[in-house]
């Protein structure tokens, strides 16, 4: 978390604007929303060290998760997939892990 929040930084990435590396959207944006927004939804005790330890990536996630095309897409993968995050073994050990 403090990785990504350190390289937000570094390329102004503010609280309430501005992108992981820059003025623009790229894939690097959408790859850390798709990240750090589907460990909160399906982990959501973490929500607090999301914000703790890199609070302008996870308000850079609120960012990208309301736009309208991203927000369809995650409506329908969470109605099909609930809270699931990988399945088997490792979601086991996480949520053991958090317990």
């Amino acid at each position: 978390m403090a990785i990504f929040e350190k390289t937000g930084l570094a390329h102004s990435l503010g609280p309430d604007a501005g992108y992981l590396l820059g003025s623009t959207l790229t894939v690097a944006d959408i790859a850390t929303a798709a990240l750090f927004g589907t460990l909160v939804h399906s982990f959501p005790e973490l929500a607090g060290d999301l914000e703790k330890n890199a609070p302008r990536v996870a308000r850079l996630c609120q960012r990208m998760e309301r736009r309208p095309a991203i927000r369809d897409f995650l409506d329908k993968q969470r109605r099909e997939l609930g809270n699931a995050y990988c399945g088997g073994q490792i979601e086991q050990s996480l949520r053991d892990v958090l317990r």
